[in-house]
Formats: C-alpha cells, structure tokens, sequence
C-alpha cells in the first residue's frame, strides 16, 4: 500500500525489535496512553498467530521504517475493526505520516478485507492525533472521560469511526480511488469479456448468459 508520504509494508524479522522499542518509548504513550513492554518475540507470535496485527510505515522519500500500525478484528462483530497508528521518532511527529499511515491501513481494510466498521480512541492529550480527526472523513463518536492514566492524573480520550459508505464517500471525492485497486478495472471488464466470448462458442451457450449478466456498478466507481 503506497501513498504520497508513506507506504505500508510486512514486518520482516528485524521489525519487532523496532515495535517493542517503540512500544516502550514515549511512543507507547502516544499511541496507546500506556508503555507496554512487549518482547520481540511476544510481538511475532501476536501479528503471526494473534488477533493483532501489524504493519510497518515506511517514509516514501528516505525508505526508513519510522512507525507501525496496527488492527484488531473485534469477535462480537463480523466485520468491524480497531485501528492505530504511532511513529517511533518524535522528530516525525506531524509530518503527515502517521495520518496517510491510517488513511492507507483503511483502504486495505475497506476494499480487501469487506470491512463495515473502522474505529480508533486516542488520548486528548495527544495534539499530534487531532488532524486526523480535522482533516478525515472521520466521525466522533464522544469523548470516554477519565479513560487513560499518566503523569499522575486521569486523561479523556476521543473515540472516532468510520463505516464503509462513508469512507468511499470520502474516496470518491479526491484521488484515491486510482490507487485503490490492486488489479486494475480495465483488466478485470477485459477477462470478462474474453470469457464471455470463449464460453459463447459452446456447445447450448448455457453458461454465457449465466456469466455474463448484468453486474450493479458499485456506487463509488459510477460517473457522474
């Protein structure tokens, strides 16, 4: 998943040494209100056999791995997720890239995973997460109060969605969705009608029609 700042990439071997530092690091605070001393080998056995997962950032101009983000398929509901995002070096806070990092992460949970529900919380503490509230096609959902603990005092937090209609709403009016799809939708009409044309050719032609009915174009690809 390439962006304009950012690209999303597996974890390779050396990631989740990088993931437990930044865990442990005013990141952790950031990105979860907490520091969360994971291992390296805590954190390959959860995105490999666990219900998180991972992702690594990778900033587009210098190829470093600066971040991570992660989703976790909530068990009461088929097909809604919890997301977030941190970057490991302060110097790179508000760069844009933690918030291209979510945009990218819920592409690919939208439009390869038949997501219907995106959700995250971040503390209120943290200034560096608001632009993705400002700046998104994101819904607040209310403020949990008293939801994390740090520097000896409680700290509210914001909880923030986004369901299917809405993020391809907001991809509709801006350039993403050229990027959207891994097999372009020229190829895909293309096979089509190669196949309609092969099956055709067959002996009773049952399988043409069945084949090559008339498919609803999903709103966000209609013109006009």
């Amino acid at each position: 998943m390439i962006g304009t700042l950012a690209t999303l990439e597996h974890c390779l071997p050396g990631d989740y040494e990088r993931l437990a530092k930044w865990f442990s690091s005013r990141s952790g605070w950031y990105a979860l209100g907490k520091q969360k001393l994971f291992s390296a080998d805590d954190l390959r056995n959860e995105n490999l056999h666990g219900r998180t997962h991972f992702m690594i950032v990778v900033e587009n101009g210098s190829k470093r791995r600066v971040g991570a983000v992660t989703w976790t398929a909530k068990e009461e509901y088929e097909g809604s997720y919890v997301i977030g995002t941190g970057i490991g070096d302060p110097q790179l806070y508000d760069q844009g890239l933690g918030g291209e990092a979510i945009v990218l992460l819920a592409t690919h949970l939208f439009h390869m995973k038949n997501a219907h529900r995106v959700e995250f919380i971040f503390g209120l503490y943290n200034k560096h997460a608001i632009p993705v509230l400002t700046q998104w096609n994101v819904t607040l959902e209310g403020i949990l109060r008293d939801y994390f603990f740090l520097d000896g005092e409680y700290q509210d937090a914001a909880l923030c969605s986004v369901l299917r209609s809405e993020f391809y709403d907001f991809a509709a009016k801006g350039d993403l969705l050229s990027a959207l799809d891994e097999i372009p939708n020229t190829d895909k009409e293309e096979a089509r009608a190669l196949m309609c044309e092969h099956l055709a050719q067959m002996p009773g032609g049952h399988l043409a029609g069945l084949f090559g009915r008339t498919r609803e174009t999903p709103s966000y690809r209609r013109k006009g």
